[in-house]
């Protein structure tokens, strides 16, 4: 269980007989009139406020939540903060402390919540960096917020920034095709520096820091094509990047399909492995397999989208994000789009294999009958489908499965999933229980 929690961002502890489910303090850190507070999760973290005298001190109470490096110091280059200190006040129950000393009077604070994350804005001109005083030529912006959104011939990306940004540069570059956009002087405060987007002609949108002395913010857009066409709209403390889509030909605008969804979500990645045999790694299969499934659903006209196209740790709650996202600004997809996640299978036993189909909800029932009869009457062999509390599966608003294509503790089953033969055979039998269920067709042979 604890291992469950941790990957959603979370840690567990037991304390005299009591289970603590607490936040994770990923980060603290000031820049320029802001202390960020970063969490691993991104579920709201109740705060607690002090003012203090003799010295002048902001007292920030973070209530169940645990900093693993249990304490902290930054002094920053500031004309009025002091330091800032952070550590792990209480424990059973679990509360993490910030004290910020000030040299002389306590400035006017503004706190916020973001993503899960925590926002300290100092205003007046009593928080000033010295730096500023100095030289009072650059203006410090930090990108907040960041949302996008596909509309027909377009895919849009919102960004709001904390004070006025400086948009230096955009520059398309090629192998991999990919365009970039600099800001001067900014930081971000995003707990994601990495999103897939995977909605043509964006695959993924990373953001950095170029030269961190220099301050020089960059957003990065890897792209299917360096054949792009962008647009941008700028306003004092917000920016709009337009990617226009690209034309459909006449035989795919034909396809009925390019109306349906596929979400396919290959299992585990990055630093999650999922099951391992030897130096094989189930993140390797599922991968291998998704994309190949993803080009042939495309290729038929499909709307494919993948909740990883490489070797990256996607959360659980980012999948659903994923999921729900892409719903939230198209109400149709809920009856128009499916979910379905590659894994492969681990046992205690070895003698365990074949294909198991696991779903959450009666809205699935259709669909894993639909593959498990497919699967059935072929040369598969089908061990059993499960109804359960997965998850994804039981957070996403449509039908959704997940398809464990074998055991890899089996000697039998791991052999043929490292052939592509039957990986393409597999493939073949996911797709005809798509195209059956798109057409509304009932298999119960």
């Amino acid at each position: 269980m604890s291992s469950f929690f941790r990957l959603l961002g979370y840690r567990v502890y037991l304390k005299e007989n009591t289970i603590f489910i607490v936040h994770e303090v990923l980060e603290i850190k000031y820049s320029k009139n802001l202390l960020s507070i970063v969490f691993k999760a991104e579920s709201p973290v109740e705060v607690k406020t002090l003012v203090l005298q003799n010295p002048s001190r902001l007292v920030i109470d973070l209530l169940n939540t645990v900093y693993i490096n249990n304490k902290g110091e930054i002094i920053p280059k500031d004309a009025n903060i002091k330091n800032i200190r952070f550590s792990q006040f209480n424990v059973a129950p679990y509360i993490v402390r910030v004290v910020v000393e000030f040299k002389d009077k306590i400035p006017n604070y503004d706190i916020k919540l973001n993503d899960g994350n925590i926002y300290v804005r100092f205003s007046g001109n009593d928080i000033t960096e010295e730096k500023s005083q100095k030289q009072n030529t650059n203006i410090q912006s930090v990108l907040t917020d960041l949302k996008w959104k596909e509309e027909k011939d377009s895919v849009d990306f919102f960004l709001t920034f904390l004070g006025n940004y400086n948009f230096q540069e955009k520059k398309i570059l090629y192998d991999p095709p990919r365009v970039y956009y600099d800001f001067i002087d900014s930081t971000f405060s995003l707990t994601s520096q990495e999103l897939t987007i995977n909605v043509y002609p964006v695959k993924i949108l990373r953001i950095g820091l170029r030269n961190e002395g220099k301050r020089i913010m960059r957003l990065v857009f890897e792209t299917y094509t360096d054949s792009i066409q962008t647009a941008e709209e700028i306003g004092e403390n917000a920016l709009k990047i337009s990617f226009k889509k690209e034309v459909l030909s006449s035989e795919e605008n034909k396809l009925e399909n390019n109306n349906f969804t596929i979400f396919i979500d290959p299992g585990h990645g990055g630093s999650d492995p999922g099951a391992i045999y030897g130096d094989i790694k189930e993140k390797d299969i599922n991968l291998k397999v998704s994309l190949k499934l993803a080009e042939i659903l495309k290729q038929k006209g499909y709307n494919v989208i993948l909740t990883r196209s490489d070797d990256s740790n996607i959360s659980l709650d980012d999948r659903v994000k994923i999921v729900n996202s892409s719903i939230n600004l198209n109400n149709n997809l809920i009856t128009s789009s499916l979910f379905i996640s590659i894994h492969s299978n681990a046992a205690f036993s070895n003698d365990i294999r074949g294909i198991e189909i696991c779903y959450a909800t009666d809205l699935s029932e259709r669909l894993v009958n639909m593959l498990f009869n497919i699967f059935n009457k072929s040369e598969f062999l089908v061990r059993r489908s499960i109804k359960g509390r997965f998850y994804v599966l039981s957070r996403v608003p449509i039908p959704s499965v997940i398809i464990e294509m074998g055991f890899l503790t089996n000697e039998e089953d791991r052999k043929l999933l490292l052939k592509d033969e039957y990986q393409d055979k597999l493939i073949g039998k996911i797709i005809e229980a798509i195209e059956l269920y798109r057409k509304g067709e009932v298999k119960n042979e």
